[in-house]
């Protein structure tokens, strides 16, 4: 095969595999832009919520402790009065145990996520 025979070549399919191509990676580029969408809007859902269970709580000054413990979060809290034990079923915390101030609240695969946000959070 002569070098004018190859070149021929690349004039004839060259430019469908460059279509191919560039084809593939504005497709690749549009799935990474979509799942980055996906998860910025994940991550402000879990503020969002993660807030909500603040104000269950009675505000940040109202917690003295967090602790997360697999699917627990264990709180101790200055006024039991400000927690709102409606709402917390109303999102999605299937068990409450109480002793004094100290609450244990089944929250599931979100309770470390959960302490984390309110130890950042916590006023002293």
């Amino acid at each position: 095969m002569s070098i004018l025979s190859k070149s021929n070549w690349f004039i004839s399919w060259g430019w469908i595999i460059l279509l191919i191509v560039g084809v593939l990676l504005v497709i690749a580029i549009t799935i990474v832009l979509i799942k980055n969408k996906k998860v910025r809007k994940q991550i402000e859902n879990d503020k969002k919520q993660n807030n909500i269970f603040l104000e269950i709580f009675g505000g940040n000054e109202n917690i003295i402790s967090c602790e997360s413990k697999g699917s627990r979060l264990v709180l101790v809290l200055k006024d039991y009065s400000l927690l709102n034990e409606e709402k917390l079923k109303e999102n999605g915390v299937t068990s409450l145990i109480r002793a004094t101030n100290k609450v244990t609240l089944i929250i599931g695969e979100k309770s470390k996520d959960l302490e984390e946000f309110i130890n950042e959070n916590k006023r002293p």
